[in-house]
């Protein structure tokens, strides 16, 4: 099993650099098993609704490959609870 914890996909604003369509086939071919999308600064997840659309791109690209979201982390509690909710939900 081989898991890469750290892959940048940029879909949205810098398709050019990494898509997850793109990260999933390279990760395929290369014998891992999931990969775990680490967002940017820029646009980080922190809703349901922004995880929804990766999760979306990546059954879009049809592999084998398991795809994870690190999902980002405020100090908001409220934040932190609706981030496991999603999770409970999505998973």
């Amino acid at each position: 099993m081989f898991i890469c914890p750290h892959v940048h996909c940029r879909d949205c604003e810098h398709a050019y650099k990494e898509t997850i369509g793109h990260a999933l086939k390279v990760a395929e071919l290369a014998g891992f098993t999931a990969i775990f999308y680490m967002p940017n600064k820029k646009r980080p997840v922190t809703t349901k609704e922004l995880a929804l659309e990766q999760i979306v791109l990546a059954r879009k690209a049809h592999s084998t490959v398991r795809y994870g979201i690190h999902l980002a982390l405020t100090a908001n509690s409220a934040q932190v609870t609706r981030a496991v909710e999603a999770y409970n939900e999505l998973e």
